[in-house]
């Protein structure tokens, strides 16, 4: 467990749960973790919405147009506006994971000093790799419910959230099916 001193690899025989209580930073990590979730969630929601309503409009063919800065700013006066907030909430969500992971890493000292053993690129190299792992890892449903625990009635709240912009995503995809097939 967390401050016996095991290994890493012994703590892995006590499952999951260790890696789950592992990859939280404390319960304003939690909270943020989960309601980046919900924004994920929501951004696949907005964008098969969007998507629905490009498609209904004729508007669809304009989507290239989007491929830069300025495309997305201006697709937000037209009827891919859904699409442009959609798209540019998935496209925050990632990396603000990934600073999160970086604030946890940071906070539980898991950065050695690797001057020693081949410079300090190859220790920010290997802080990278670790905050990337550790990203990827915190969507996993152990971290989530860990954090539902962590955060308390809120983070039920938020978990509940959650499940329902996934049906909401599921029945998006289902009228966008609809909208191209009719």
């Amino acid at each position: 467990m967390r401050g016996t001193g095991d290994p890493v690899w012994l703590r892995y025989q006590h499952g999951p749960v260790v890696v789950a209580q592992e990859a939280l930073g404390g319960v304003w990590d939690a909270s943020a973790l989960l309601v980046l979730r919900c924004v994920r969630y929501a951004a696949y929601l907005i964008v098969f919405a969007g998507t629905s309503v490009a498609w209904t409009s004729g508007q669809l063919e304009r989507v290239d147009e989007m491929s830069t800065v300025q495309g997305l700013l201006g697709s937000l006066l037209t009827p891919l506006y859904l699409l442009a907030v959609g798209l540019g909430l998935r496209l925050l969500v990632s990396p603000t994971a990934w600073l999160l992971a970086l604030v946890v890493v940071f906070e539980r000292g898991k950065v050695r000093d690797h001057h020693a053993q081949g410079g300090a690129s190859l220790g920010w190299i290997d802080v990278g790799r670790t905050v990337s792992a550790l990203s990827a890892l915190r969507w996993s449903v152990y971290v989530r419910r860990h954090a539902v625990t962590v955060v308390g009635p809120w983070g039920r709240g938020l978990w509940i959230c959650e499940l329902v912009l996934r049906v909401w995503t599921g029945i998006a995809l289902v009228v966008l099916v609809i909208v191209v097939l009719s």
